[in-house]
C-alpha cells in the first residue's frame, strides 16, 4: 500500500518547516535588555564601597550577556564612575574594560584627599568574587604637592 501524494508532500512540507525553524536564530535571544550590577569593592584608593551599575546588551556567541555598562561607586575615601563594556559568562563571571574617573575626599588610600584622577580598569570576575587592575592619572593639581605620578590600583570585590 503506498502513501498518497498530498501525505507524502505534507511530510516533505513539515521537515523543511523543523529544519529552517532550527536553521533560524531565535528572536528572543537577540533582545536587548538591561541588567543592574550591585557589587562591593575593597582596595585603595576608595578603601571600601558600595557599587551599582547598569548594563545594557544581549546574548551573543561569545558571552551569555555582553554590552556597554556604566556604574557609580560610593567610598569611604572617595567615589568613582565608569563606563565601558561587560563580557558576562556562567557561574556569575565576566571580564569589564572600563574608562574611569576618581574623586578621594575623607580619608583615602595612598593618595591625598580631595585629588581628582582618571583612568582605565580591567576586572574579572569568577563567582561573583572579582580582582581589578586600575592605571590612574592625576588630572588635577589638588592641594597637597603636585606629583603626576601614574598610579596602580588593585582591588578585590564581590559582585560585578
Amino acid at each position: 500500500m503506498r502513501a498518497s501524494r498530498s501525505r507524502t508532500t505534507g511530510w516533505i512540507a513539515a521537515v523543511l518547516i523543523v529544519m529552517l525553524e532550527m536553521a533560524i536564530p531565535q528572536r528572543i535571544f537577540a533582545q536587548r535588555r538591561a541588567e543592574i550590577l550591585p557589587g562591593i569593592r575593597f582596595g585603595p584608593p576608595l578603601r571600601a564601597g558600595v557599587a551599582v551599575g547598569v548594563a545594557y546588551g544581549n546574548r551573543s556567541s561569545l558571552a551569555q550577556f555582553e554590552g556597554p555598562m556604566a556604574l557609580a561607586e560610593a567610598g569611604v575615601g572617595g567615589g568613582r564612575v565608569s563606563a565601558g563594556y561587560l563580557l558576562a559568562g556562567p557561574f556569575a563571571s565576566g571580564f569589564e574594560l572600563l574608562g574611569t574617573a576618581l574623586w578621594t575626599w575623607g580619608s583615602p588610600s595612598q593618595i591625598d584627599p580631595h585629588r581628582t584622577l582618571a583612568g582605565g580598569e580591567v576586572r574579572v570576575s569568577f563567582f561573583l568574587m572579582n580582582l581589578g587592575l586600575g592605571v590612574f592619572r592625576p588630572i588635577d593639581d589638588g592641594p597637597g604637592p603636585d606629583d603626576g605620578r601614574t598610579r596602580y590600583f588593585l582591588n578585590v570585590g564581590l559582585g560585578f
